[in-house]
């Protein structure tokens, strides 16, 4: 962004908001995308793009100091899209998403490449999953996002335990194959931590040899 300290200046020492406007309209479908990535509710990241920039309009008087803005705007999203997570959807996941282990994993999520490549991962498990046989997806995510037992899945579903055992592996399989050639570019670890934060499959990707 060619003009981003004249911005910057304009709306730290005048309130301008024709070059808020403009700062807006730059930044929000980058901060859109990773917001969706992660989260895939487009209302919701709308609401969350706009919290951003609620947050950086009401502390304005500070823009000027902020030397990399696009990088700063990435955290931003992030910090909310973490924040989403911990109070909705991943509420029995909260561990896995603490800030504080976040540095233990090793991960800058401060670098907007980071993150980047952290929601395409997500979005590539996501699409594994979608591509699942109906009743294989429907017992994987009984089993994986609601926390059930086999035992419970089978009784919910008619079937036997043995059946449920068997559409998890083939998920598992599925979810292997797709990211068993991942550890010779980017590193198995990696891809471990990753998931770490929004999925509890810890078991699919130690079995990645």
């Amino acid at each position: 962004m060619d003009n981003e300290i004249l911005l910057k200046k304009k709306i730290a020492e005048e309130d301008d908001s024709a070059a808020f406007k403009e700062l807006y309209d730059f930044f929000f479908h980058p901060l859109f995308n990773i917001g969706f990535a992660i989260l895939q509710n487009r209302e919701v990241v709308k609401e969350l793009v706009s919290d951003v920039f609620i947050s950086i309009w009401k502390t304005r008087s500070n823009l000027s100091a902020i030397e990399n803005l696009e990088a700063y705007l990435f955290v931003a999203m992030k910090n909310q899209c973490l924040r989403y997570l911990k109070r909705n959807a991943m509420e029995k996941h909260t561990d896995s998403l603490d800030e504080n282990k976040l540095g233990k994993k090793q991960i800058d999520f401060n670098s907007p490449d980071k993150l980047v490549e952290y929601a395409e991962l997500k979005l590539r498990y996501d699409r594994v999953i979608l591509n699942l046989p109906e009743k294989c997806k429907k017992v994987f995510l009984l089993v994986k996002d609601e926390g059930k037992k086999y035992k419970e899945v089978a009784e919910l579903m008619n079937i036997s335990t043995k059946t449920v055992e068997n559409h998890m592996l083939k998920a598992m399989k599925a979810i292997r194959e797709e990211f068993r050639r991942e550890k010779n570019f980017i590193g198995k670890d990696k891809i471990i931590t990753l998931f770490l934060l929004l999925n509890p499959i810890v078991e699919i990707f130690f079995e990645l040899e």
